[in-house]
């Protein structure tokens, strides 16, 4: 017995093969989507902080604008919590070209340079130019400083300076011109007059977190206070006043708002896709659950094969999203931060809890309605379930109460319109299906459009890293819509094969029969459509509130109708798909099947 209640799964799977295959890409899509812009954001802040790390970056930096004695030099490196102190002088020409020379006692150990061009200074008349600050100066050029004129070595980076968005102002909130870097031995005597204002601070502790951490910045916080506390003479930075890691921090908020809002709509429409697939699913087993009753199976063995079923799809389609999610779209986005940004070798590191919590979400959704439509219909006596429910009787609906406009319409418009209303289930999920699909495909569009505007560095900057993922909510969307309609229109089709047999036998030719079904998920998707749009206006409203940033006036008036066109254009493509099933409808077989 068990043997062929094994056949009766692997014949159901058989027989659904179409169906859960396109449950099982929805939930791909879903999870693929909620997974990878789930990550971006953490694959962004580790990718910096395994670079800063690297570059041995200082937790902390004391500040005296008077200058620091030697005595308080020694008293930061021997207080508690302080791992390492190394000092450096600042000097600042001022006037039309403000350069910035950062003067090190010999080779540095906190916030190490790297060169990108070039090499580290060497010789006396040898300096290095920061990659963000470096005022167009590049290798061999010279710059005068202090009434000497010294030649560019090399173009280096800094952990402390990884912004092109927004640049750190002078001393005097003048602009900075140029940054450069080079040894007090350089300098000579001259070194010596200069004071130490800054001293660079490693972290008892703080090596064993990861940058912009909570827990990170929880430690630096008291170690800081502690210090401010013995010295109180002292001002200390944090990477809160960074304008680097602000920037950093900031942007990837901006992003993280967007991956939250976004997948929630993935993960409604996903969801809601394949409680319908399965409801339908159970409602066609009905004679085959009416025969495991009569042999005597209990109702949690039948629950069981359908859950087994939904289970096994949703954690095949999670894995492969979540492969896909990880790793393709993190890659694809990620270099658009370019813009903003130096940005450092992407990290390996992936954050896979947002797709792990959708997946979970979507496949307890999945199975509570599944287990709930079997609990229905084991509940009936098997006698009944041998028998097809009867079908739905069929009532006026609104129009046929206005005469002068129903009289009007051919017979063919009249039939569509009354099996729209008909069946409200079917109704109700591809209109959902199709209005959250619109909405995300608008909110692309609209984004796209916000991001390409006359803008300021700094907004520029955010629309750079707007551009791809437009295109992937676009691109998600549209791939979401086509496997949506493609399973409800192909449910739907199976379900009305006894009645596209009668139109063929009433002289119906195949294409005419294909329309009898086409204009009724053409009348819904104009539905669907129509409440989109303005759904997909709210969600742009809500981002560019958030991200202040653009405003829905931005988006171009042909972004409404190529949103709406596109969704059409999809749900026309998986029409065409599904025209090879309604042509080879056999009529005499399905005629003859028992009412």
């Amino acid at each position: 017995m068990k043997k062929t209640f094994l056949k009766t799964v692997a014949r159901c799977v058989r027989g659904n093969i179409a169906g859960l295959f396109a449950v099982a890409f929805i939930f791909l899509l879903g999870i693929a989507f909620v997974s990878g812009l789930g990550t971006l954001s953490p694959t962004i802040l580790r990718s910096f902080s395994e670079e800063l790390r690297a570059a041995n970056v200082s937790d902390a930096i004391a500040v005296s604008e008077r200058g620091f004695s030697e005595e308080e030099i020694a008293a930061l490196q021997n207080a508690e919590g302080i791992a390492a102190a190394e000092g450096v002088r600042l000097l600042e020409t001022g006037g039309a070209e403000n350069v910035r020379a950062i003067i090190s006692e010999g080779e540095r150990r906190i916030n190490r340079l790297a060169a990108e061009e070039g090499r580290l200074p060497a010789a006396a008349d040898e300096l290095a130019v920061d990659r963000a600050c470096r005022g167009g100066r590049g290798v061999g050029d010279g710059v005068t400083l202090l009434g000497r004129e010294f030649t560019v070595c090399g173009v280096v980076q800094s952990p402390l300076l990884f912004s092109k968005a927004v640049q750190e102002p002078g001393a005097d909130g003048a602009p900075l011109a140029l940054t450069v870097y080079l040894n007090a031995d350089a300098l000579g005597a001259a070194a010596a007059i200069l004071p130490i204002t800054q001293v660079y601070l490693s972290l008892e502790g703080a090596q064993s977190e990861a940058l912009f951490t909570a827990e990170y910045e929880a430690l630096v916080s008291r170690r800081v206070q502690a210090l401010q506390e013995q010295f109180p003479q002292v001002t200390f930075l944090t990477a809160e006043e960074n304008v680097g890691c602000v920037t950093l921090t900031s942007y990837c908020d901006k992003v993280s708002v967007i991956t939250l809002l976004f997948p929630l709509f993935f993960i409604a429409v996903t969801a809601l896709t394949v409680l319908t697939t399965m409801t339908r699913l159970v409602e066609d087993e009905r004679a085959v659950i009416g025969c495991c009753r009569t042999l005597g199976y209990g109702g949690g063995v039948i629950a069981g094969k359908y859950l087994l079923i939904v289970a096994g799809c949703a954690l095949l389609a999670s894995a492969a999203g979540m492969a896909i999610g990880l790793t393709l779209l993190p890659a694809v986005i990620y270099p658009a931060f370019s813009s903003i940004l130096f940005l450092p070798a992407q990290s390996t590191f992936v954050q896979p809890f947002p797709g792990i919590l959708a997946a979970l979400l979507m496949l307890a959704a999945s199975l509570a309605v599944t287990g709930y439509v079997v609990r229905r219909s084991v509940h009936c006596a098997p006698a009944q379930l041998l028998r097809p429910r009867a079908p739905k009787p069929g009532k006026k609906i609104f129009l046929e109460r206005i005469p002068a406009l129903w009289n009007r319409l051919p017979f063919r418009y009249k039939s569509s319109l009354r099996n729209v209303f008909r069946y409200k289930g079917h109704l109700l999920m591809t209109v959902i299906s199709v209005t959250g699909s619109a909405a995300l495909v608008f909110a692309g569009f609209s984004l796209r459009n916000i991001a390409e505007g006359s803008a300021a560095f700094a907004e520029a900057a955010i629309a750079e890293t707007l551009l791809p993922i437009s295109v992937l909510i676009i691109v998600f969307a549209l791939l979401l819509c086509a496997f949506v309609v493609y399973n409800l229109t192909n449910m739907d089709i199976s379900e009305r094969v006894r009645e596209i047999a009668t139109l063929r036998v009433l002289g119906y030719r195949g294409k005419e029969a294909a329309g009898y079904i086409y204009r009724e998920v053409l009348l819904m998707a104009v539905m669907g459509i129509l409440l989109g749009i303005p759904l997909g206006c709210v969600l742009v409203q809500f981002v560019v509130s958030y991200l202040q940033f653009g405003a829905l006036a931005d988006v171009a008036w042909y972004s409404y109708l190529l949103s709406a066109a596109l969704v059409l254009a999809f749900v026309g493509l998986v029409d065409l798909l599904l025209l090879p099933k309604i042509l080879s409808v056999d009529m005499n077989g399905s005629l003859k099947a028992t009412e």
